[in-house]
């Protein structure tokens, strides 16, 4: 039978925690439970924003896909920010 780490008495400290947030609810709930984490374990938390990598588009749909590229990549930002704002106490990077 494998023992738990804490099953056997061992310490299990957190340094780092990754949230992958996205503006959905689910995400948003997520980035919660991270930042209560890294509150109680004093781990450094890191929000991460992916957005789709832009796509070659001809000549007939380019000033569109840009445009949406852009308004994709400032969202994401938004998130990231809005939420580093709220883990008041937590050190928090930003990818």
């Amino acid at each position: 039978m494998r023992l738990t780490r804490a099953a056997r008495g061992e310490s299990h400290e957190l340094k780092r925690i990754l949230a992958a947030v996205d503006g959905s609810p689910y995400a948003d709930r997520a980035a919660e439970v991270a930042i209560e984490l890294a509150r109680k374990s004093q781990a450094e938390l890191t929000f991460l924003n992916i957005v789709p990598a832009q796509i070659t588009p001809t000549s007939e749909f380019k000033a569109e896909l840009t445009a949406y590229s852009a308004a994709a990549v400032d969202q994401g930002k938004a998130i990231v920010e809005s939420l580093a704002k709220r883990a008041n106490g937590v050190k928090v990077k930003i990818a």
